[in-house]
């Protein structure tokens, strides 16, 4: 098992950081109101004995030097390496991305991108990439390292939920991301919700970059002559077929129990809807997102053959009738909140 695989003295680090979350865990309980990005996203049965989230974390507080060294042996080596793992935030992929970074604590054929964005890379939409071909993706990290990734992962998601769940927890920091990536400037870190609402009700576009996320992730998923083997996701599909994306990033069988518990539950997934008191916003908002819920129905849909990934050719995106209708939806849904 891998815990027991550990050396003594790192498995104490570990264990000891363990304790440290679980205690952070309850304090913060006390201030939070239990709307975890992961689990509000649909997630899922994965907190099984080798996969259980504080673990996760505390792999990631106590890498060790094998891990420094493997990757930097990986970077340098011939070929492309790397695979880039992508959100657009708040759609709940961390618990997939966790796993995938406890697998290269052992040693791996591949490394990936920081799973807490410290190189800058895990929330970039497709324009920021300017150096790719068919074979991959070249870019220097905030350090000068060069960095090649041969494969992408993009996970995309219910627009407003990730406005409402990174907001909730990281105020306009997270947005600011997805707002310079697509060079749309920044929001004051302060900036409530409804300000941000409301700014993008009365501009009547997009003022966040996910709209520019989600369809340039998935116009390059489609140019294959132009961008190295892609992949676009739900947290649905991810999970539901998560140890075909794991051998596909290039986890090998030993490591595959870390992925054989993981499914999408629906029963677990929560709606978002803008947090305004005006159905007017409410609707406008939805309207500006309509391309972007449209085309997140489109790849949820996406027929999936196991190792084959999707099809060449995506359906037709929802009717402007789909669109009112969500927006009937959002109306209604403000309407219950404020009666």
């Amino acid at each position: 098992m891998f815990w027991n695989e550990y050396p003594t003295h790192r498995r104490r680090k570990a264990a000891l950081a363990a304790a440290f979350l679980l205690a952070a865990s309850a304090f913060s309980a006390w201030f939070d109101d239990g709307s975890d990005s992961a689990v509000s996203a649909g997630i899922m049965n994965v907190d099984d004995e080798d996969t259980g989230y504080l673990r996760r974390l505390a792999a990631h507080l106590f890498k060790t030097d094998e891990f420094f060294a493997n990757r930097a042996r990986l970077m340098s080596a011939p070929g492309c390496n790397g695979v880039l793992l992508t959100s657009q935030g708040g759609v709940g992929s961390t618990a997939f991305i966790g796993a995938i970074e406890v697998v290269q604590m052992r040693g791996s054929s591949f490394y990936t991108n920081d799973d807490r964005d410290e190189d800058g890379f895990k929330h970039r939409p497709a324009s920021w990439w300017k150096e790719h071909d068919a074979g991959a993706l070249h870019v220097k990290s905030r350090d000068g390292k060069e960095h090649c990734f041969g494969k992408v992962l993009v996970v995309v998601g219910d627009p407003v939920h990730t406005v409402e769940s990174t907001v909730r927890r990281f105020r306009m920091v997270h947005i600011n991301k997805l707002k310079k990536g697509s060079e749309l400037g920044v929001y004051p870190n302060r900036l409530s919700v409804k300000r941000l609402y409301g700014d993008m009700a009365a501009a009547g576009t997009d003022t966040t970059g996910i709209t520019q996320y989600v369809t340039g992730w998935y116009e390059a998923s489609r140019e294959r002559e132009h961008w190295p083997d892609t992949r676009i996701v739900t947290a649905k599909t991810l999970f539901d077929h998560a140890e075909d994306h794991a051998r596909w990033i290039g986890v090998e069988e030993r490591d595959m129990h870390m992925f054989q518990h993981m499914s999408f539950d629906a029963g677990r997934q929560r709606s978002a809807t803008p947090s305004v008191s005006s159905a007017e916003t409410a609707e406008k908002v939805m309207e500006v997102f309509a391309e972007a819920i449209d085309l997140v129905g489109v790849i949820d849909n996406l027929s999936y053959n196991e190792g084959g990934g999707q099809p060449d050719e995506p359906p037709p995106l929802k009717s402007k009738r789909a669109r009112r209708r969500a927006q009937q939806i959002a109306r209604a849904s403000v309407r219950h909140r404020s009666s």
